[in-house]
């Protein structure tokens, strides 16, 4: 969040990180995903369906395929800004790619050219499909700072692109020169090339140590168990030992399983072709290859080609255009003149976004440490001023959040402006209990029987069996909240295990979602009290990222009423989550006003 000055003097307008409003429904795995990496807070306005097909008997685990862009599907994204384009797996987890152009060069900025191509990472079963969108079209999207690292096949073989500069350093785009001694030297050059302007030049002075000087390209991909051909072409004068061309052929564990060499032999001669067939070994997935001068001499390289024999097992087919377009509401511009906003001197601009085909009612949130910490904790939250549409919008304080009910129409985008001023001195203000109390109590709370006011079995699980151990109800109340809380004794001889109350809820993809409970405890040894949460597939087992969390630091011994919070966002497989109030130690433990909704 940055400060920039406003129309009006001595005030400040900055844009906060965009907020998602909550979805009282589910979510499929074909809605528009939002936010999206380095969005600059506004959406992707166009994306392409893509679908990867594998035929073969093994599973595609990070194999890149390239997806052509030119006519017919796929053709939007020709001429789209590269920075804009973001890739997704179908449940909105987010994947490095690269766009290479007609030229074999990477794609980063400007418009992208006819005949490029998309490198996905695929991930596929045996026998079967899996879907990706790849969107486009954020004015605002940030330049991103990693991409896929993947070679499709040989790039610039004939040698004729790159910066041609004639130096000593200059090399053909995708290629690259071992470094150089005074007797061994690799270079780009125009003497007498077979064909075309340019071609590679090996120098080895007599008298030198033999060594594997070349110029070199890497981590072209490969298909392991395939017939591959590879042809190029060298040239020779006063050459001792042999020249030619060489390929390895391997994976990540072993970049060598196979090398076969294409020797044009010693001596001196004129372009000559050399050849190799070769199937590559069934591990194999990437090669290397390059220039060979093991001897003394000068040796010339130009027109290399790698061509694969046997078709691919698996394509990426493109999908047409899908588009969105979303309705503003309440744009944020002057100053109010009057009312509790104009007394302040800052303000951000908060934004909810419904980008599905049914009103949403919900939760949005907005966190204030963001503006705390800019205002070195100088910040009152009672003095905060929500605006939407010009009237002052009721937000209850949660922890670090300030939460207001808010109704969306479909695919709309709602400006929410934040007003604070910084104070004198740092303010430690404390919540309203009452806003949490009404938040748990609320429809917006996933939990049931949050304030265990019935304690319902059916509601909370509890430990099955466990020695030593008594679940009840208590007649103590955390602030705000009453009459009952839920009490758990561990006998000091208790055999040590995890017991306590658990609650299974739904979640989304991607959703952030603000978990609590009060604590309180007496005597409790071996263990403390915090807020753990599993989080699950739809079929019941655990994520595949970081499935087992929780609120962080615990409390122990003998400890009065405590707020232990999250927030937590959910990962791409995710479906639900079993919040558990559960220690190993042993004492006596009350919870209260459990919270689980998102922000």
């Amino acid at each position: 969040m940055k400060d920039s000055p406003s129309r009006t003097l001595g005030r400040r307008s900055a844009s906060a990180a965009m907020l998602l409003l909550v979805a009282a429904m589910p979510v499929t795995a074909a809605d528009w995903h939002h936010p999206l990496y380095l969005s600059g807070g506004d959406y992707w306005r166009c994306r392409i369906p893509i679908r990867v097909v594998n035929d073969s008997p093994q599973a595609l685990e990070g194999v890149p395929i390239e997806v052509p862009l030119g006519s017919g599907p796929g053709q939007g994204l020709v001429h789209a800004e590269a920075t804009s384009l973001r890739l997704c797996d179908e449940n909105g987890r987010e994947l490095l790619f690269d766009v290479v152009g007609p030229d074999g060069a990477a794609v980063r900025e400007g418009p992208i050219p006819a005949a490029s191509s998309l490198i996905v990472p695929a991930d596929c079963p045996p026998q079967a499909a899996r879907g990706y969108y790849v969107y486009f079209d954020n004015p605002s999207a940030g330049r991103l700072p990693d991409y896929l690292e993947a070679r499709m096949g040989l790039l610039n073989g004939d040698l004729e692109r790159g910066e041609w500069g004639g130096g000593p350093d200059a090399a053909p785009a995708g290629w690259r020169h071992d470094p150089p001694d005074p007797q061994h030297r690799a270079a780009w050059t125009d003497e007498s090339p077979r064909s075309g302007k340019r071609c590679l030049k090996t120098v080895v002075e007599p008298g030198a140590e033999p060594s594997w000087i070349a110029t070199r390209q890497h981590n072209i991909r490969i298909l392991g168990g395939a017939r591959y051909v590879m042809t190029a072409w060298v040239r020779a004068e006063n050459v001792r030992g042999f020249a030619g061309w060489y390929i390895h052929l391997g994976n990540r564990d072993n970049p060598m399983l196979a090398s076969p060499t294409l020797s044009g032999g010693e001596g001196t001669y004129d372009w000559k072709q050399v050849r190799a067939e070769f199937v590559a070994p069934p591990d194999a997935d990437r090669a290397d290859l390059g220039t060979v001068l093991r001897g003394t001499g000068t040796a010339w390289f130009d027109d290399v080609r790698l061509e694969c024999l046997d078709g691919q097992p698996w394509r990426a087919e493109a999908g047409d255009v899908e588009r969105l377009e979303l309705r503003a509401l309440g744009r944020q511009t002057d100053w109010p003149s009057d009312g509790p906003a104009a007394a302040c001197d800052r303000r951000v601009l908060v934004r909810a976004w419904n980008l599905g085909e049914r009103e949403l009612s919900g939760l949005v949130g907005i966190p204030l440490n963001h503006l705390r910490d800019r205002l070195g904790g100088r910040l009152d939250p009672a003095r905060v001023v929500i605006l939407h549409q010009g009237r002052p919008q009721p937000a209850r304080r949660i922890e670090d959040w300030m939460l207001l009910e808010a109704t969306l129409p479909a695919r709309s985008v709602a400006d929410y402006g934040v007003y604070y001023t910084a104070e004198p001195t740092v303010h430690e203000g404390e919540p309203d209990p009452a806003d949490y109390a009404a938040l748990v109590r609320s429809p917006a709370n996933l939990l049931k029987d949050a304030d265990f006011d019935a304690d319902d079995p059916a509601a909370w699980t509890r430990t099955a069996n466990a020695a030593g151990v008594t679940l009840g109800r208590d007649e103590i109340a955390a602030p705000g909240l009453g009459p009952h809380s839920a009490k758990m004794t561990i006998a000091p001889d208790a055999p040590k295990s995890w017991r306590g109350r658990q609650q299974e809820v739904p979640v989304r993809p991607g959703g952030t979602y603000l978990l609590a409970v009060w604590g309180r405890c007496r005597d409790l040894r071996d263990g403390d009290l915090r807020l753990h949460l599993h989080i699950h597939r739809a079929d019941g087992t655990l994520s595949a990222d970081s499935p087992m969390r929780g609120t962080g630091s615990g409390i122990q011994d003998t400890t009065d009423w405590t707020l232990l919070s999250g927030t937590f966002t959910m990962p791409a497989d995710a479906a639900r989550i079993s919040l558990h109030l559960t220690t190993e130690g042993q004492g006596t433990l009350w919870h209260d006003g459990a919270l689980a909704v998102e922000v």
